[in-house]
Formats: C-alpha cells, structure tokens, sequence
C-alpha cells in the first residue's frame, strides 16, 4: 500500500530546537527506510514564510499498521517533534522515476 503522508511539528518554543538536534537519527533512519523501498520520497513541508512546519513524504507498506509502527518509531515521534500525522491512500503515476522500488500492488 501506498500512502502521502504529512506530518506536523510540534508548535511549542522548544521544536525548532529538538527538530533540529534530532534530525541526524532521523535523516539516518530515512536513508535506511528509503534502501528497504519503503520511503519514496520525503522532505520538509514548508508554510508561505518557508518556515519548516513538518514533514510529508510518500511511503509504502504492506499494511496501515506498519506505517504506523514507523510513525511512532521514528526519532522525530519520540522526541516530540512531530505532533501528528495526517495520511491519504495514494498510488504513485507510472511515469515516475521511483517506478523501480515499487512494490507491484493488485
């Protein structure tokens, strides 16, 4: 299964600083979820002042249980920078170049 994923920092005086100390866990456990073929593509979500206000990212797994595993797993969750997330079933266009490391879903 496929999902587009957002994901929302936490909005107290203290995110900015915890995002920004826990961001090497995260961007190491994102390369290696990225190398499993589960994380597509992922980046900062940006408001219109183009202040980091979260995370988005399309991801796939077998089952919604298991993104969510990986929500409440990431160092991102556990140190309360993410506050919460917002999910949508996708599938990616055909044309794309991540084709390769899709899993074939009928």
């Amino acid at each position: 299964m496929q999902f587009l994923i957002f994901l929302y920092d936490a909005t107290d005086a203290g995110a900015q600083e915890r995002r920004a100390r826990i961001r090497p866990d995260h961007l190491k456990r994102a390369e290696h979820f990225q190398h499993a073929n589960h994380l597509l593509i992922g980046g900062a979500l940006l408001n219109d002042a183009g202040d980091v206000i979260g995370s988005a990212a399309a991801i796939q797994f077998d089952t919604r249980a298991e993104l969510d595993e990986w929500f409440n797993t990431d160092p991102y969750k556990l140190g309360n920078v993410w506050a919460r997330m917002e999910v949508h079933n996708f599938r990616v266009a055909p044309h794309y170049n991540i084709q390769p490391i899709i899993k074939e879903t009928h």
